[in-house]
């Protein structure tokens, strides 16, 4: 289950804060034109919330997937999940200063470890 929360962490927080890092919300181009307009909007990191239904839906399956990988038997109590969530502890979010973000489509961006990849 530290996998699935560590998923969820990833993917809903950790990787949005440093898109926020890399622009924030009041970042300007090179035109000096709003980084975030138009289409782009600037996103927000999602806080967990083991009483949020969609969020512990996203951990039950994860964590139930993660199992089956590994031929073990999975759980699909909520309570049962709410429970052992209370004794996760996430690492709390530090930036990485060497993350490159794609901004155009056409720009050459070498694949490496810690890249965050997003179409502007």
């Amino acid at each position: 289950m530290q996998w699935a929360r560590q998923q969820f962490q990833n993917l809903f927080s950790n990787s949005i804060q440093q898109l926020i890092t890399a622009f924030p919300p009041d970042a300007l181009t090179s035109e000096k034109m709003p980084f975030w307009s138009g289409t782009k909007r600037c996103p927000t990191p999602i806080l967990f919330d083991a009483s949020n239904p969609t969020h512990l839906d996203f951990i039950i399956a994860c964590a139930n997937l993660y199992a089956f990988n590994f031929g073990l038997k999975g759980e699909t109590s909520p309570e049962y999940f709410v429970k052992v969530l209370e004794n996760i502890v996430v690492a709390e979010f530090v930036p990485k200063s060497n993350v490159r973000i794609q901004v155009n489509e056409n720009e050459n961006v070498q694949e490496n470890i810690g890249m965050l990849c997003f179409a502007f």
